[in-house]
């Protein structure tokens, strides 16, 4: 391979640049390259990088070239600098080898600090190149056979964001040693960081020990940085993290997210994505320097995600409290308020409402009086019987035998039994009706509970996913802020840029708290359908939605909507559908009927009689006083009667005429108002389907503008990193891509919400809460086609 690359360069000064190319691609993928890593020492930590390595190098190589990582090119250093140094040279030195990677921070300095190098090598390690003392000339290292990777925003970046979100006085930066004397400038940068912050910052320089460096902890320590400590044994980040939580230390990690989730409080760096990224950026570099660019001419920039982290667990255990500022768009781990919250399904929430919305509780009610309402009318032709006792006594001389004595006391029962009563027969009829017509109501607010929980719990995923567009925006806006950091310190723009994007931030961080204000009330709004309490946290999950909805998946359903003809038929049947499944229909119905018999009632009035039927007996238990003697009077002291008594009107002054009258123009108002209903609820169908038959197909094309925008907002950034365009030319591409996304996620839940309307239109959400019912409803439409003419598309 060397060789080979060897004839190529010396062809340079006789060929042609075409043909050189064709020679030295040739070259490349004649043989293999063999790639050296440098570690600075053994590490009991576990190596992530190093296979993601492998993968991006294969996965970007592996048609142009063979790049092999043989084992014995695997260089461990013993963590000492003259240790890397000599470990080093060895795999300069190596025939074999034709680029080397350096994995570590000293080795990584080292090359750094080789003036000539015999051939290429990366340098990943470079957390702060100016610091770092890293050549830099428009954007490259401008070094023959040397390129690094670096973020290029540098330790006080670090610590100064750091200071800004938790706040303290007197900082700890723990350090591996030999990395701190492998960089001459870091005590004196911390000494100017220390000064510019007005804040105390001690070093402690660590090596493999845990219990030394929580030793080695000045006893004002606030606050604790903590950079890569690759010599500690597997558990030593817990280990440290433990000791730092018992004495309440908060604690930075310029590692990553993996330290956090280890225990450390919080980092700004790190993200798990950026791995990749940071693999898939070796890769690309030794792509080019095989393809044959020197090493001195490729950029050395890298874009990292910046976002903080914070494991809120260690920040309940220290007594931090994070501000709302920082919490706003910082990812929360471990956090209680979502660990707690309940995680709840589509169908479990349609489910819930049933049994504990409050409005469809009361509703209950309703039909529970109409059923009593029943009863009462139906006591009516039911036999009453009542029983009387009676003690009196009345002034002495006007007793009589005859009629009544002095003293006296009697008992009676007495019966009745309606034989016939319009009034009452027509009472219990309309009763019925009225049962009907509030069972109807009932459906009517089942319709309408499914229709408020279905929508408030789309309204919350909808919300979250715009959320999470928005702390992707501002990710972006973070990441392009760094660009602008880093194309300021090689001076390709000027303070300006970094301004902008500090606006910017800003103003992606309102709209942030906006939307997550959004989530809030959509949260509560749930919570309040659901009879739940509403602050507690849920979390739905778009899980199990796509079940719930079996019906749009159905391969059936594009043939019923897939070209205007078919699409009309469809609406004519879903129109027809929702008429006769509507309980408010059904209510209507119901009130006519009970309307109806009001109307037969008054017209019997003037023919038909009350018939009844009654008897009584009674019993003088006791007299005294004067008229109590009731001798050779013959009378004993028990009475009866019994009576059948019929009775019609002959002259009511012309109230049956207005009864009568009344009755029917309150069934034509009532007749009236179901012809109205029934235009109502077909009208709402209709509007329903049309606003679902713009909301379809606005998810693909939203979807479709969404990727184009991200596609032109990555061409635009990487213009913007190579100073192609202004930073007003990016901004104005990420708010368009901004702008794409929330209609992306906006359209795909406007769309779920509107076939709610349409379900709610329909008069059921049968076809969401059993899936089993969706066959048969696609064999009645099929019918309905049938019967139209209409032939579904692809039959």
């Amino acid at each position: 391979m060397n060789a080979l690359r060897s004839n190529a360069r010396r062809c340079t000064l006789i060929l042609p640049p075409v043909v050189f190319a064709m020679l030295l691609f040739l070259a490349g993928a004649a043989g293999a390259a063999t790639v050296a890593i440098v570690i600075d020492g053994p590490t009991e930590r576990p190596d992530t990088i190093t296979p993601l390595i492998r993968r991006e190098v294969a996965d970007l190589l592996g048609s142009e070239f063979t790049v092999d990582f043989p084992a014995d090119k695997q260089f461990v250093a013993d963590w000492t600098l003259e240790g890397v140094r000599t470990t080093l040279q060895r795999a300069l030195a190596d025939p074999q080898v034709d680029v080397v990677v350096t994995l570590g921070l000293i080795s990584s300095n080292e090359a750094a600090q080789i003036d000539r190098l015999p051939k290429p090598v990366i340098a990943t390690v470079v957390p702060d190149a100016t610091l770092q003392g890293f050549p830099l000339r428009d954007g490259a290292s401008g070094r023959r056979n040397f390129t690094y990777i670096s973020g290029l925003t540098g330790i006080d970046q670090e610590i100064a964001t750091y200071h800004e979100v938790v706040g303290f006085r007197h900082l700890t930066v723990i350090a591996d040693g030999v990395s701190i004397r492998s960089i001459p400038k870091l005590r004196s940068r911390i000494g100017q960081l220390s000064e510019y912050l007005d804040i105390e910052i001690a070093m402690v320089a660590a090596g493999s020990s845990v219990e030394q460096i929580l030793a080695g902890l000045p006893a004002q320590t606030e606050a604790v940085f903590v950079a890569p400590l690759h010599r500690l044994p597997a558990d030593g980040i817990e280990r440290l993290a433990a000791g730092l939580v018992a004495r309440k230390l908060p604690s930075l990690s310029m590692l990553g997210r993996s330290e956090v989730d280890a225990g450390l409080l919080m980092t700004i760096g790190g993200l798990p994505a950026d791995d990749t990224r940071f693999a898939r950026r070796i890769g690309l570099n030794l792509q080019r320097i095989l393809l044959g660019e020197d090493a001195g001419r490729i950029e050395v920039g890298f874009r990292l995600g910046r976002r903080l982290v914070i494991n809120m667990h260690t920040a309940r255990a220290i007594g931090y409290l994070p501000r709302w500022a920082v919490l706003i768009d910082a990812e929360r781990l471990y956090d209680e308020e979502v660990q707690a919250a309940d995680v709840l399904t589509f169908a479990d929430a349609m489910r819930e409402a049933v049994v504990a919305n409050l409005s469809y509780r009361v509703s209950e009610f309703d039909t529970l009086i109409a059923a009593e309402d029943v009863r009462s009318a139906r006591a009516a032709w039911l036999p009453r019987l009542d029983l009387d006792l009676t003690r009196a006594q009345i002034d002495a001389d006007r007793a009589n035998p005859l009629l009544q004595s002095e003293k006296s006391t009697d008992a009676r029962a007495a019966a009745s039994q309606l034989v016939y009563s319009e009034q009452a027969r027509s009472a219990l009829a309309i009763a019925h009706q009225l049962e009907a017509a509030s069972q109807a109501g009932h459906s009517a607010t089942l319709l309408d509970t499914l229709q408020s929980a279905s929508t408030a719990y789309l309204t919350l995923l909808r919300a979250r996913a715009l959320e999470a567009v928005r702390i992707s925006n501002l990710e972006v806006t973070r990441t392009n802020l760094e660009l602008a950091r880093v194309r300021e310190s090689i001076g390709a723009s000027g303070r300006a840029d970094v301004l902008r994007w500090e606006t910017q931030i800003a103003g992606d961080r309102q709209q942030l708290l906006a939307a997550q204000a959004q989530r809030q009330q959509a949260r509560t709004d749930l919570n309040r359908v659901l009879n739940r309490p509403q602050g507690k946290s849920l979390v739905p999950v778009r899980d199990g939605l796509e079940q719930a909805l079996a019906v749009l998946g159905d391969p059936r359903f594009n043939q019923y909507v897939g070209n205007p003809v078919v699409w009309e038929t469809f609406i004519a049947f879903s129109a027809a559908e929702a008429v006769s499944l509507s309980p408010e229909l059904q209510q209507q119905q119901a009130r006519v009927g009970a309307q109806q018999r009001d109307v037969l009632a008054a017209r019997r009035a003037w023919y038909v009689p009350d018939v009844a039927l009654s008897a009584s007996t009674g019993n003088n238990l006791s007299r005294g006083g004067a008229g109590s003697d009731l001798t050779g009077l013959m009378l004993d002291d028990t009475s009866w009667t019994v009576a059948l008594n019929a009775s019609i009107p002959v002259f009511s002054g012309g109230a049956l005429r207005a009864r009568l009258s009344r009755a029917q123009h309150e069934l034509a108002r009532l007749q009236q108002q179901y012809a109205a209903s029934a235009e109502a609820i077909e009208a709402r169908m209709r509007a329903a389907l049309y606003q679902v038959g713009g909301s379809y197909p606005a998810i693909e094309l939203s979807q479709d503008a969404a990727r184009a925008a991200g596609t032109n907002l990555e061409l635009v950034t990487d213009s913007y990193s190579k100073g192609a365009v202004s930073v007003t030319d990016l901004i104005d591409a990420q708010d368009a891509a901004l702008a794409a996304e929330l209609a992306a996620a906006e359209a795909e839940y406007a769309f779920l919400i509107d076939y709610m309307e349409v379900l709610r239109a329909r008069g059921s959400y049968d076809l969401v809460l059993e899936p089993q019912k969706v066959s048969p409803y696609y064999d009645s439409i099929s019918d309905f086609f049938r019967e139209r003419g209409v032939s579904p598309l692809g039959q």
